[in-house]
């Protein structure tokens, strides 16, 4: 099971969610030319984050970063193959996103929120 934001992901997130609240970082090695190698991620957080270091969540990571006057729900539906997060609002309101990983379906739902308050 996917256990953290993939490269494209974290990207996205990094201009939405504060950087500090990440838990992981993509990190991009080079070989001794200094000529760009592959990505891979690393526990810790980045420390300044550039081209070749780019933050990246856990699950627990996106679920604290989701926003607190909301209820959250995180469920396994009867298909047997669909996450889905919805919040719901005092105002009623029920935001809800389905997805193949809960890491998906809280990505989704935070770029949704995020999307809606700009």
């Amino acid at each position: 099971m996917k256990s953290y934001t993939d490269l494209e992901q974290s990207k996205t997130l990094a201009k939405i969610l504060p950087k500090e609240s990440a838990d992981m970082r993509w990190e991009r090695l080079h070989d001794c030319n200094d000529k760009p190698l592959e990505w891979y991620v690393y526990l810790g957080r980045a420390i300044s984050p550039d081209e070749d270091l780019i933050p990246c969540w856990s699950l627990a990571a996106l679920l604290e970063v989701l926003p607190k006057d909301y209820a959250i729900a995180l469920c396994w539906f009867n298909d047997g193959h669909r996450w889905r997060v919805c919040v719901d609002n005092a105002d009623g309101e029920q935001p809800y996103h389905y997805a193949d990983t809960p890491i998906d379906a809280c990505y989704e739902m935070i770029v949704k929120l995020n999307t809606k308050v700009l």
